[in-house]
C-alpha cells in the first residue's frame, strides 16, 4: 500500500513540475517531435532496403515501426496543441496532462525508430555473417575438390 501511495505521490509531483515548466517542456517536446518526424523518411527508406533483401518474416518485428512512430508523433502534435490552448486559457493543470501525453508519445516514437535501426543493424550483421560463412564453406569445398583431384591424379598409375 505504501509503495502504491509513493508512486502516486511521485506522479503527482511530476505533474506539478510539468505545470510549473509547461512552456519549456512544450517547446522541447515540439523540437524533439520535429526531429523524429524528420527521421521518418530515412526509417521508411531503411524498411524498403530491408524488404528488398530479407523475407517478410524477418521484418515482422519492425515492419510497422515507422508507421506507428508517425501515429505517435501525430498524437504528440495533438497533445501539444491541447497544451498550447490550455496555457492560453491559463489552465496549467490541463496543459500538464497534455504535455505528459505528448511526452509519452514522443518517447514511444523514439523507441520505435531506435528499434527499427537496431533491427536493421542486426539483420545486416546476420546477413553479413551468412555471406561470410557461405564464402568459407565454398572455399573449403573447393579446397576439398582440389585435394581430391590432386590425390586422384597422383594415385593413378602412369601408362
Amino acid at each position: 500500500m505504501d509503495r502504491r501511495l509513493d508512486a502516486e505521490a511521485d506522479a503527482f509531483e511530476k505533474l506539478r513540475a510539468m505545470q510549473a515548466n509547461a512552456e519549456e517542456l512544450s517547446a522541447g517536446l515540439t523540437t524533439r517531435a520535429a526531429q523524429l518526424r524528420g527521421a521518418l523518411p530515412a526509417a521508411e527508406a531503411t524498411l524498403a532496403r530491408l524488404a528488398d533483401r530479407y523475407t517478410e518474416g524477418a521484418l515482422t518485428p519492425i515492419a510497422g515501426n515507422a508507421t506507428e512512430a508517425a501515429a505517435r508523433l501525430d498524437f504528440a502534435d495533438e497533445q501539444l496543441r491541447e497544451a498550447a490552448t490550455a496555457l492560453a486559457g491559463k489552465d496549467r493543470g490541463r496543459a500538464a496532462l497534455a504535455i505528459r501525453g505528448a511526452e509519452q508519445a514522443v518517447g514511444q516514437a523514439s523507441n520505435l525508430l531506435a528499434a527499427l535501426d537496431k533491427g536493421a543493424a542486426d539483420l545486416d550483421a546476420a546477413g553479413a555473417n551468412v555471406t561470410r560463412l557461405l564464402d568459407e564453406v565454398q572455399a573449403e569445398v573447393a579446397a576439398g575438390k582440389a585435394a581430391r583431384q590432386a590425390a586422384g591424379d597422383a594415385g593413378e598409375p602412369t601408362r
